[in-house]
């Protein structure tokens, strides 16, 4: 479907379960957002990054009720920078 290019973005979702990912497939899917997988990452072309960032944040093990807006949009951007060096690693 397409590689990891520096214009894409790479999400990790070692601690998803096969439910969730398949969850964030068909919201994927659902939202015409072009995206392949390799193993635990999930590579989307970086005019998708986000729809792409609500549906992972949606479907994500780590999303709880209790978080806050300010919680989840400080580990967007530490995501952010994880996906940087997973980018740059490869």
């Amino acid at each position: 479907m397409m590689g990891a290019l520096k214009k894409d973005v790479v999400y990790r979702t070692r601690a998803w379960t096969s439910r969730r990912k398949g969850e964030l497939t068909e919201g994927l899917l659902d939202a015409g957002v072009p995206h392949a997988w390799d193993g635990d990452y999930l590579t989307v072309a970086r005019q998708f990054k986000r729809v792409a960032d609500s549906l992972v944040l949606r479907r994500s093990p780590h999303t709880g009720a209790s978080e806050t807006k300010a919680t989840i949009n400080n580990r967007v951007a530490t995501t952010w920078r994880v996906r940087v060096s997973v980018q740059n690693a490869r």
